[in-house]
């Protein structure tokens, strides 16, 4: 795993008023945290969603995956 020091996540929404869904969880290291979109108040905010994460360096990633939560 690379190190994350001083990196930063930024995304075109998020969703922070019914959760925690801020972009900089995405580097938090944690699983138990998300970068969700907005969905509240309602409507919820237009496609597309993107998210941009700024290494501050030149890096060759190899492999990035994404997973669906599960919300309970």
């Amino acid at each position: 795993m690379l190190p994350r020091t001083g990196w930063t996540a930024t995304a075109s929404d998020a969703e922070t008023s019914r959760v925690n869904g801020r972009a900089s969880n995405v580097l938090d290291g944690s699983t138990a945290t998300i970068w969700h979109s907005r969905w509240s108040p309602a409507p919820a905010a237009p496609l597309p969603h993107t998210i941009t994460i700024d290494t501050k360096a030149t890096r060759s990633i190899g492999v990035s995956a994404t997973f669906r939560a599960q919300m309970v």
